[in-house]
Protein backbone atom coordinates (compact mmCIF):
# COMPACT_ATOMS: atom_id res chain seq x y z
CA UNK A 1 0.00 0.00 0.00
CA UNK A 2 1.26 3.37 -1.09
CA UNK A 3 1.68 6.16 1.54
CA UNK A 4 -1.16 8.27 -0.42
CA UNK A 5 -3.57 4.84 0.35
CA UNK A 6 -2.05 4.97 3.74
CA UNK A 7 -3.11 8.34 4.29
CA UNK A 8 -6.75 7.43 3.45
CA UNK A 9 -7.33 4.89 5.50
CA UNK A 10 -5.99 6.63 8.36
CA UNK A 11 -8.17 9.17 7.58
CA UNK A 12 -11.00 7.15 7.85
CA UNK A 13 -10.38 5.31 10.50
CA UNK A 14 -9.89 8.74 12.18
CA UNK A 15 -13.18 9.58 11.23
CA UNK A 16 -14.83 6.27 12.33
CA UNK A 17 -13.52 7.00 16.13
CA UNK A 18 -14.65 10.29 16.29
CA UNK A 19 -18.53 9.44 15.49
CA UNK A 20 -20.99 9.74 18.29
CA UNK A 21 -21.99 6.06 19.92
CA UNK A 22 -25.78 5.09 18.73
CA UNK A 23 -28.75 6.48 21.04
CA UNK A 24 -29.23 4.01 23.86
CA UNK A 25 -33.08 3.06 24.12
CA UNK A 26 -35.07 4.86 27.20
CA UNK A 27 -36.04 1.45 28.70
CA UNK A 28 -38.60 1.92 31.57
CA UNK A 29 -40.38 -0.55 33.48
CA UNK A 30 -43.85 -0.33 35.52
CA UNK A 31 -43.27 -1.84 38.59
CA UNK A 32 -45.71 -2.64 42.24
CA UNK A 33 -44.56 0.21 44.53
CA UNK A 34 -44.02 -2.48 47.36
CA UNK A 35 -41.04 -4.11 45.25
CA UNK A 36 -39.28 -0.78 45.78
CA UNK A 37 -37.45 0.70 49.05
CA UNK A 38 -35.62 4.09 49.05
CA UNK A 39 -31.74 4.47 49.11
CA UNK A 40 -30.18 4.84 52.03
CA UNK A 41 -28.73 8.10 50.90
CA UNK A 42 -31.42 9.57 48.86
CA UNK A 43 -31.71 13.09 49.44
CA UNK A 44 -35.46 13.21 50.91
CA UNK A 45 -36.55 11.57 54.34
CA UNK A 46 -39.47 9.46 53.41
CA UNK A 47 -41.38 9.61 56.75
CA UNK A 48 -41.28 13.34 56.54
CA UNK A 49 -43.80 12.59 53.38
CA UNK A 50 -47.31 13.49 53.61
CA UNK A 51 -50.49 14.16 51.78
CA UNK A 52 -50.06 17.75 52.22
CA UNK A 53 -46.40 18.61 51.00
CA UNK A 54 -47.40 15.80 48.23
CA UNK A 55 -50.16 17.18 47.19
CA UNK A 56 -49.19 18.96 43.93
CA UNK A 57 -47.59 15.43 42.49
CA UNK A 58 -50.75 13.68 43.74
CA UNK A 59 -52.92 16.04 41.40
CA UNK A 60 -50.38 16.08 38.52
CA UNK A 61 -50.10 12.36 38.13
CA UNK A 62 -54.14 12.16 38.60
CA UNK A 63 -54.66 14.53 36.01
CA UNK A 64 -52.26 12.93 33.95
CA UNK A 65 -53.29 9.52 34.56
CA UNK A 66 -49.79 8.07 34.92
CA UNK A 67 -45.97 8.68 36.06
CA UNK A 68 -44.63 10.94 32.81
CA UNK A 69 -40.82 10.92 34.72
CA UNK A 70 -40.02 7.20 35.87
CA UNK A 71 -37.70 7.28 39.14
CA UNK A 72 -34.17 6.26 38.68
CA UNK A 73 -33.30 2.97 40.28
CA UNK A 74 -31.26 0.06 40.82
CA UNK A 75 -31.38 -3.39 41.17
CA UNK A 76 -30.56 -4.91 45.06
CA UNK A 77 -30.34 -8.51 45.63
CA UNK A 78 -32.02 -10.51 48.89
CA UNK A 79 -34.62 -8.54 50.22
CA UNK A 80 -37.35 -10.25 49.62
CA UNK A 81 -39.81 -9.02 47.73
CA UNK A 82 -37.90 -5.85 47.63
CA UNK A 83 -36.03 -5.85 43.86
CA UNK A 84 -35.38 -2.45 43.46
CA UNK A 85 -33.82 0.33 45.17
CA UNK A 86 -35.02 4.34 44.42
CA UNK A 87 -32.08 6.35 43.93
CA UNK A 88 -34.10 9.42 42.85
CA UNK A 89 -37.65 9.60 42.99
CA UNK A 90 -38.59 9.03 46.50
CA UNK A 91 -41.78 11.29 46.24
CA UNK A 92 -42.91 9.51 43.38
CA UNK A 93 -42.94 5.83 45.16
CA UNK A 94 -44.58 7.53 47.82
CA UNK A 95 -47.52 8.90 45.20
CA UNK A 96 -47.57 5.48 43.78
CA UNK A 97 -47.82 3.56 47.28
CA UNK A 98 -50.73 6.69 48.01
CA UNK A 99 -53.11 6.23 45.39
CA UNK A 100 -53.21 2.95 44.98
CA UNK A 101 -54.19 2.88 48.72
CA UNK A 102 -57.03 5.81 47.94
CA UNK A 103 -58.70 4.49 45.10
CA UNK A 104 -56.31 3.79 42.20
CA UNK A 105 -55.38 -0.12 43.14
CA UNK A 106 -53.69 -0.24 39.67
CA UNK A 107 -51.14 2.32 39.42
CA UNK A 108 -48.12 1.94 38.46
CA UNK A 109 -44.55 2.80 39.60
CA UNK A 110 -42.51 3.83 36.22
CA UNK A 111 -38.71 3.56 36.69
CA UNK A 112 -35.74 3.11 34.93
CA UNK A 113 -33.01 0.31 35.66
CA UNK A 114 -29.42 1.69 36.29
CA UNK A 115 -26.24 0.06 37.20
CA UNK A 116 -24.81 2.98 39.61
CA UNK A 117 -22.44 2.96 41.99
CA UNK A 118 -22.91 4.57 45.68
CA UNK A 119 -20.73 7.69 44.12
CA UNK A 120 -22.83 7.91 40.87
CA UNK A 121 -25.75 7.14 42.62
CA UNK A 122 -25.16 10.42 44.99
CA UNK A 123 -24.12 12.49 42.59
CA UNK A 124 -27.63 11.67 40.28
CA UNK A 125 -29.45 12.08 43.06
CA UNK A 126 -28.27 15.76 43.69
CA UNK A 127 -28.89 16.54 40.01
CA UNK A 128 -32.49 15.45 39.64
CA UNK A 129 -33.36 17.91 42.67
CA UNK A 130 -33.07 20.41 40.51
CA UNK A 131 -36.04 19.02 38.55
CA UNK A 132 -38.58 18.13 41.59
CA UNK A 133 -39.67 20.15 44.51
CA UNK A 134 -36.85 21.71 46.46
CA UNK A 135 -35.39 19.57 49.12
CA UNK A 136 -34.94 21.36 52.36
CA UNK A 137 -31.48 22.39 53.84
CA UNK A 138 -31.52 19.75 56.45
CA UNK A 139 -32.33 16.73 53.72
CA UNK A 140 -29.89 18.32 51.60
CA UNK A 141 -27.58 18.19 54.46
CA UNK A 142 -28.16 14.71 55.65
CA UNK A 143 -27.70 13.61 52.25
CA UNK A 144 -24.02 15.06 51.67
CA UNK A 145 -23.30 13.77 54.96
CA UNK A 146 -23.94 10.55 53.99
CA UNK A 147 -22.02 10.62 50.97
CA UNK A 148 -18.93 12.30 52.53
CA UNK A 149 -17.01 8.65 52.64
CA UNK A 150 -17.46 9.12 48.43
CA UNK A 151 -14.88 12.00 48.41
CA UNK A 152 -11.50 12.02 48.92
CA UNK A 153 -11.98 14.96 51.82
CA UNK A 154 -15.02 17.67 51.37
CA UNK A 155 -13.01 20.25 48.59
CA UNK A 156 -13.36 17.12 46.18
CA UNK A 157 -16.76 16.51 46.76
CA UNK A 158 -17.84 20.51 47.20
CA UNK A 159 -16.36 20.65 43.56
CA UNK A 160 -18.39 17.48 42.21
CA UNK A 161 -21.68 18.61 43.41
CA UNK A 162 -21.22 22.48 42.36
CA UNK A 163 -21.05 24.47 45.45
CA UNK A 164 -18.47 26.57 47.56
CA UNK A 165 -17.03 24.92 50.55
CA UNK A 166 -18.07 27.45 53.47
CA UNK A 167 -21.74 26.31 51.92
CA UNK A 168 -20.88 23.01 52.15
CA UNK A 169 -19.76 23.39 55.51
CA UNK A 170 -23.10 24.66 56.70
CA UNK A 171 -24.87 21.77 55.05
CA UNK A 172 -22.79 19.41 57.04
CA UNK A 173 -23.18 21.88 59.85
CA UNK A 174 -26.91 22.06 59.79
CA UNK A 175 -27.27 17.82 59.40
CA UNK A 176 -25.63 17.26 62.51
CA UNK A 177 -28.64 18.66 64.41
CA UNK A 178 -30.66 15.76 66.14
CA UNK A 179 -33.85 15.04 64.57
CA UNK A 180 -35.44 15.44 67.37
CA UNK A 181 -34.62 19.45 66.84
CA UNK A 182 -35.88 19.41 63.37
CA UNK A 183 -39.36 18.24 64.16
CA UNK A 184 -40.08 20.81 66.11
CA UNK A 185 -40.59 22.10 62.50
CA UNK A 186 -43.97 21.24 60.91
CA UNK A 187 -42.36 21.58 57.41
CA UNK A 188 -38.42 21.11 56.84
CA UNK A 189 -38.41 23.78 54.51
CA UNK A 190 -38.94 26.40 57.68
CA UNK A 191 -35.14 24.48 59.20
CA UNK A 192 -33.19 27.28 57.44
CA UNK A 193 -29.42 26.99 57.17
CA UNK A 194 -28.91 30.13 59.49
CA UNK A 195 -30.74 28.26 62.42
CA UNK A 196 -28.02 25.68 62.35
CA UNK A 197 -24.86 27.21 64.42
CA UNK A 198 -27.18 29.11 67.62
CA UNK A 199 -29.01 25.53 67.94
CA UNK A 200 -25.61 23.56 67.33
CA UNK A 201 -24.07 26.28 70.40
CA UNK A 202 -27.14 25.71 72.72
CA UNK A 203 -26.94 21.86 72.23
CA UNK A 204 -22.84 21.89 73.00
CA UNK A 205 -23.93 23.45 76.04
CA UNK A 206 -24.86 21.15 79.09
CA UNK A 207 -26.40 23.94 81.04
CA UNK A 208 -29.21 24.34 77.88
CA UNK A 209 -28.89 20.89 76.13
CA UNK A 210 -31.70 19.22 77.68
CA UNK A 211 -34.25 22.53 77.87
CA UNK A 212 -33.30 22.36 74.19
CA UNK A 213 -34.74 19.09 73.73
CA UNK A 214 -37.64 19.07 76.06
CA UNK A 215 -38.71 22.27 74.16
CA UNK A 216 -38.38 20.56 70.64
CA UNK A 217 -40.58 17.73 71.99
CA UNK A 218 -43.53 20.25 73.44
CA UNK A 219 -43.20 22.01 69.84
CA UNK A 220 -43.40 18.86 68.14
CA UNK A 221 -46.69 17.72 69.55
CA UNK A 222 -47.90 21.89 69.31
CA UNK A 223 -47.79 21.35 65.58
CA UNK A 224 -49.36 18.63 65.57
CA UNK A 225 -51.75 19.45 67.85
CA UNK A 226 -52.26 22.57 65.29
CA UNK A 227 -52.66 20.36 62.43
CA UNK A 228 -55.15 18.34 63.44
CA UNK A 229 -57.03 21.56 64.37
CA UNK A 230 -56.70 22.63 60.65
CA UNK A 231 -54.31 25.45 61.48
CA UNK A 232 -51.19 26.09 59.81
CA UNK A 233 -48.04 25.20 61.32
CA UNK A 234 -45.97 27.77 63.34
CA UNK A 235 -43.94 30.12 61.28
CA UNK A 236 -40.45 28.66 61.07
CA UNK A 237 -38.90 31.96 62.69
CA UNK A 238 -41.47 31.42 65.95
CA UNK A 239 -40.05 28.01 66.21
CA UNK A 240 -36.35 29.11 65.75
CA UNK A 241 -37.28 31.88 68.65
CA UNK A 242 -39.11 29.54 71.16
CA UNK A 243 -36.53 26.79 70.93
CA UNK A 244 -33.55 29.57 71.99
CA UNK A 245 -36.11 30.89 74.62
CA UNK A 246 -36.69 27.57 75.84
CA UNK A 247 -33.02 26.41 76.13
CA UNK A 248 -32.37 29.53 77.61
CA UNK A 249 -35.09 28.84 80.64
CA UNK A 250 -37.33 31.61 79.32
CA UNK A 251 -40.26 30.18 77.17
CA UNK A 252 -42.71 30.69 79.70
CA UNK A 253 -41.45 34.49 80.67
CA UNK A 254 -41.85 36.00 76.72
CA UNK A 255 -44.90 37.80 75.34
CA UNK A 256 -47.78 35.63 74.96
CA UNK A 257 -49.58 36.11 71.61
CA UNK A 258 -53.40 35.31 70.76
CA UNK A 259 -53.84 34.39 67.47
CA UNK A 260 -57.13 34.24 65.32
CA UNK A 261 -58.72 31.28 63.33
CA UNK A 262 -56.33 32.62 60.22
CA UNK A 263 -53.31 33.01 62.10
CA UNK A 264 -53.57 36.94 62.54
CA UNK A 265 -52.37 37.94 65.94
CA UNK A 266 -54.58 40.01 67.58
CA UNK A 267 -52.91 40.45 70.88
CA UNK A 268 -49.81 40.61 72.35
CA UNK A 269 -49.69 40.86 76.47
CA UNK A 270 -45.74 41.48 77.78
CA UNK A 271 -44.11 42.61 81.10
CA UNK A 272 -43.82 46.12 81.42
CA UNK A 273 -42.51 46.19 85.26
CA UNK A 274 -42.62 44.27 87.94
CA UNK A 275 -46.12 44.91 88.40
CA UNK A 276 -47.68 46.23 84.95
CA UNK A 277 -48.49 44.26 81.71
CA UNK A 278 -47.92 45.69 78.29
CA UNK A 279 -51.13 44.93 75.99
CA UNK A 280 -50.05 45.18 72.12
CA UNK A 281 -53.68 45.54 69.95
CA UNK A 282 -51.89 45.19 66.12
CA UNK A 283 -54.59 46.67 63.71
CA UNK A 284 -57.27 46.16 61.87
CA UNK A 285 -58.89 45.00 65.06
CA UNK A 286 -60.51 42.12 65.24
CA UNK A 287 -63.40 43.14 67.95
CA UNK A 288 -65.09 40.33 68.72
CA UNK A 289 -62.08 38.16 68.90
CA UNK A 290 -60.44 40.55 71.01
CA UNK A 291 -63.10 40.79 73.36
CA UNK A 292 -63.86 36.91 73.57
CA UNK A 293 -59.49 36.44 74.40
CA UNK A 294 -58.34 39.26 76.65
CA UNK A 295 -59.33 38.15 80.37
CA UNK A 296 -58.00 33.91 78.83
CA UNK A 297 -54.73 35.60 77.97
CA UNK A 298 -54.01 37.56 80.56
CA UNK A 299 -54.93 34.73 82.63
CA UNK A 300 -52.74 32.66 80.98
CA UNK A 301 -49.84 35.13 81.07
CA UNK A 302 -49.90 35.67 84.74
CA UNK A 303 -50.42 31.64 85.06
CA UNK A 304 -47.66 30.85 82.67
CA UNK A 305 -49.81 28.38 81.19
CA UNK A 306 -49.05 28.72 77.50
CA UNK A 307 -47.26 31.52 75.53
CA UNK A 308 -49.57 31.22 72.60
CA UNK A 309 -53.08 31.24 72.63
CA UNK A 310 -55.49 30.99 69.52
CA UNK A 311 -59.13 32.51 69.61
CA UNK A 312 -61.12 29.61 69.03
CA UNK A 313 -59.58 28.04 72.46
CA UNK A 314 -61.32 30.83 74.74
Amino acid sequence: MNAKASKGVLANLTKLQIKPPLPVADVRLLVDPESCSVWEGHSRLYERLTEDNCRDLLDALVSAGSQLEPATVREVEDKGIVRYEVIAGARRLWCARWLRDHGYPDFGFSVRVEVLSNKEAFLRSTRTECSGKSVSAYEKGKEYQHALDYFDDQGQMAKAVGIQRTLLNKYLRIARIPIQIAGAYGELDDFWLKHASPLSALLEDSSTVSDLMDTATRLKAEQQARRADGLPYLRGSEVFRRLKEGAKGSEGGGPLHVYDDVDDPILIVESKTRNQLRITIPLPVNVSALRAAFRKCVTAYIGRENRRINASEV
